[in-house]
């Protein structure tokens, strides 16, 4: 079986790490193997999510359109597949203001960024916030 080498630039990091948390060097480079190779797969389902809501988001603008008649498009500053345009198109697609932890259950947004991202889109003006702390889009 291949073994890839560890570079020799690592090697003397990997033993300042190991020797500080205590653990032989094999397992501390096991586990963060381990991480890393979780945090690539979560990256693919990540990305698969973000696509297949994409189709969803985009179909429910579509609903609402035929409706209500046009929604308004996403500024050229905000992609639709990114945090910002996930929480942005939650908020034009809502039938009323949504709370912040409302809108931390829309599918695909990152909860540990929305106070982050929501606070941006309002400084932006794609958002604002109500006077009882719920959030609308812009012009609503």
């Amino acid at each position: 079986m291949y073994q890839p080498k560890i570079a020799d630039e690592h090697i003397q990091q990997l033993y300042q790490w190991a020797k500080r948390l205590e653990i032989p060097m094999t397992r501390l480079v096991n586990r963060l193997l381990e991480h890393g190779i979780a945090r690539l797969a979560q990256g693919a389902e990540r990305q698969e999510f973000v696509t297949q809501h994409r189709t969803i988001l985009l179909e429910l603008l579509a609903v609402q359109e035929k409706q209500e008649g046009p929604v308004q498009p996403l500024s050229s500053d905000v992609q639709p597949d990114t945090q910002p345009g996930l929480i942005l198109t939650a908020l034009r697609t809502a039938t009323k203001p949504l709370w912040q932890d409302e809108l931390a259950h829309v599918p695909g947004v990152n909860r540990r960024v929305l106070g982050r991202n929501l606070t941006r889109l309002c400084h932006a003006g794609h958002t604002a916030k109500t006077a009882d702390g719920r959030y609308v889009a812009h012009g609503e």
